[in-house]
């Protein structure tokens, strides 16, 4: 990044007062540590909740490969949420998070 390499924007959801950040965590640390006050970003409408749901997806397709543990974190986040693990299967947060459904239900 101080080298002038170029990378995707993060994603951010905005629900008309806060912004908050869904993808591109390490792209957001990386300005930060080198002093960087600007970064592309794509917006989207939304809200807290909508940018939970659509971190539990970060990095599944770029980025730093998930670690195991990641993973789960990002399964125990829809597991723990009483509207997400009331309605959804262990095979729809499996396929939320990109994950197989033993990983789930394990």
């Amino acid at each position: 990044m101080s080298a002038g390499d170029k990378f995707p924007p993060v994603k951010l959801r905005f629900d008309g007062e806060h912004y908050w950040l869904t993808d591109g965590f390490h792209t957001t640390e990386a300005a930060w540590s080198i002093g960087k006050e600007e970064i592309e970003a794509a917006v989207i409408v939304g809200s807290q909740r909508d940018a939970i749901l659509d971190s539990c997806t970060a990095n599944t397709d770029h980025g730093l490969k998930r670690t195991v543990a990641t993973k789960r974190r990002q399964v125990t986040v829809l597991l723990l949420d009483q509207e997400w693990s009331n309605i959804w299967s262990d095979r729809e947060i499996a396929k939320r998070c990109k994950v197989s459904n033993t990983f789930v239900s394990n």
